[in-house]
């Protein structure tokens, strides 16, 4: 392509390009990198772990639902770090529990601040039921309160 002048100054077109180790990549192909990353974490951000003592699916097991520790939404998120004593994965959202009492540690963010509070959260499941995670914050930013709630 042949360089324009407009008003006594020449004008290219950009050729945006970066090479690394002999390997040539345009814009477009790093924005679809990325597009690609941020779909494969989304994806991953739905898995569903099973924590229980047997290790075996249980027919009566109960669904404790947190948020994603890769979100990227205003307001508040509560991701579940540990059950049970059983670290949980980064992109694990729902955990698969047997019935009864059960001990989580959480992280509650209030990401409009950027505020992080680790908490210990006792929750007693029935048998299929199904909980999601949620939290309550003081007045003026105060600390983020984690909680379940059954929802069936």
């Amino acid at each position: 392509m042949r360089p324009r002048r407009l008003s006594g100054v020449v004008v290219r077109p950009l050729n945006f390009t970066v090479r690394r180790q002999g390997v040539l990549m345009t814009l477009c192909d790093y924005v679809r990198a990325a597009l690609l990353a941020v779909l494969v974490q989304a994806l991953s951000a739905c898995a569903t772990e099973n924590i229980s003592s047997s290790g075996g699916a249980n027919s009566d097991a109960a669904t404790i639902s947190g948020d994603s520790e890769f979100n990227f939404m205003a307001g508040i998120a509560v991701v579940m770090k540990e059950v049970d004593g059983v670290p949980v994965h980064l992109s694990t959202t729902r955990v698969s529990v047997a019935p009864g009492h059960h001990k989580l540690i959480v992280k509650c963010e209030v990401i409009t601040t950027a505020q992080t509070f680790t908490q210990n959260l006792e929750v007693d499941v029935v048998p299929k039921g199904t909980y999601r995670l949620g939290a309550k914050v003081g007045g003026s930013g105060g600390l983020c309160e984690a909680m379940a709630v059954k929802t069936n």
